[in-house]
């Protein structure tokens, strides 16, 4: 997966630019998302535009985890321990591997 073929940043951007749009079009004056303002309507609207811009920015957050589990993944089934069907997602495999190997006795994951 390659940071920028997925841009959440840009994403948020967009919805940014659509609430200020909107807000042109009908006059309603709304809070930026991410920002707090007292004076500013939080309608459904804005309401919608804000968590989808908090989703974005922890989809962001979680780009750089995912790519390294889809890299372990790989790795596992290089070395065998894993064996993905079509369809199957390496992050996945991968977390269901660690967290299998965290419950047998004696678990040293660096020696696995």
């Amino acid at each position: 997966m390659n940071n920028g073929s997925v841009q959440p940043r840009k994403c948020i951007e967009l919805l940014k630019l659509c609430q200020q749009l909107q807000t042109q079009k009908d006059g309603i004056r709304r809070p930026e998302p991410g920002t707090f303002d007292p004076t500013a309507m939080m309608d459904p609207f804005a309401s919608n535009i804000a968590n989808s811009c908090l989703w974005l920015t922890h989809i962001e957050a979680m780009l750089p985890v995912l790519e390294q589990l889809t890299q372990l993944g790989k790795e596992l089934e290089k070395e065998g321990k894993i064996q993905p069907e079509a369809g199957d997602n390496y992050a996945s495999l991968a977390v269901v591997w660690l967290l299998a190997a965290k419950q047998q006795p004696n678990c040293d994951l660096l020696n696995q």
